[in-house]
C-alpha cells in the first residue's frame, strides 16, 4: 500500500509541476504559482520521505548500571540517489518560484512607473 501511495505521490509531483511550467507559459500567475508551490512542497516531502532517520532514546545498561544514549535507525530501502534526485527537483521548483515572484514584481513596479509618467495603456 506504501508503495502505490509513495508512486501517486511522485505522479503528482510530476503532474503539478509540468502544470506550474504550462500555466507559466499561459501567463496564468495564480495557478502557476499555486501548482508551483505544491510540487515544491510535494518534493520535499518526497525527499524526508526517503531519508534515514536517526531517533535517540535513553536506555538503561545493566552491565555498568548507568543510563545511556541509544540511536534507533529507522532506514528505508531507497537508494540515497533518489534523495538527491528529489531534493534537486524541490530546489529547481523553489528557483522556479523565486523567478516567478521577482518577474511579477518587476512587471508591477514597470506598470506603476509607466502610470506615475502618464502612460496609462502601459505601451510607453
Amino acid at each position: 500500500m506504501i508503495d502505490w501511495m509513495f508512486i501517486v505521490i511522485l505522479l503528482l509531483g510530476f503532474l503539478f509541476m509540468f502544470l506550474g511550467v504550462e500555466y507559466y507559459r499561459e501567463n496564468e500567475k495564480f495557478w502557476a504559482w499555486t501548482f508551483t508551490i505544491i510540487s515544491m512542497v510535494t518534493w520535499f516531502f518526497l525527499a524526508g520521505a526517503t531519508l534515514e532517520i536517526e531517533r535517540p532514546y535513553e536506555m538503561f545498561n545493566v552491565t555498568s548500571g548507568q543510563l545511556e544514549t541509544g540511536i534507533h535507525v529507522i532506514t528505508s530501502k531507497t537508494s540515497p540517489e533518489q534523495l538527491y534526485f528529489f531534493m534537486l527537483l524541490g530546489i529547481i521548483m523553489f528557483l522556479f518560484w523565486t523567478v516567478q515572484t521577482f518577474t511579477t514584481a518587476s512587471d508591477l513596479f514597470k506598470k506603476r512607473k509607466q502610470k506615475k509618467l502618464g502612460f496609462e495603456d502601459g505601451k510607453g
